[in-house]
């Protein structure tokens, strides 16, 4: 035994029914897909660059630019992404950085407004 304790029953109750949606819903994990391409696809545009990975969560780091002020353009727009100061936790980066997550149920209409909060925040 490595000395891992077991999830709760509620963890584990929440992970099957997501498995369950997702298998009833493929749509959702294309979707998903779609929305991480299309935002990087825009911010690369903007010229920044981001990791080329299909992961669903886009860590901004920009050394040149006040971030913790980005963040706060983007709340008073009610875009809402993390804020993660320079090692915010265990692995963060050595810079500050903004991680914006994405959902397949986020909008073609929500990812372009983001995008054009963050062209005239950067």
């Amino acid at each position: 035994s490595d000395g891992a304790s077991p999830p709760s029953t509620a963890d584990a109750a929440a992970a099957a029914m997501g498995l369950k949606i997702l298998s009833e819903h493929p749509e959702m994990r294309r979707q998903l897909w779609e929305n991480v391409s299309y935002l990087r696809r825009g911010l690369k545009e903007m010229g920044v660059v981001t990791e080329d990975t299909p992961v669903p969560i886009i860590s901004l780091q920009l050394p040149e630019v006040d971030l913790m002020g980005v963040y706060a353009g983007l709340n008073e727009e009610d875009i809402v992404v993390a804020y993660i100061p320079p090692r915010g936790y265990s692995d963060a980066p050595e810079i500050e950085s903004l991680k914006i997550t994405l959902f397949s149920t986020h909008t073609r209409e929500q990812l372009g407004r983001l995008l054009d909060v963050l062209r005239r925040l950067l």
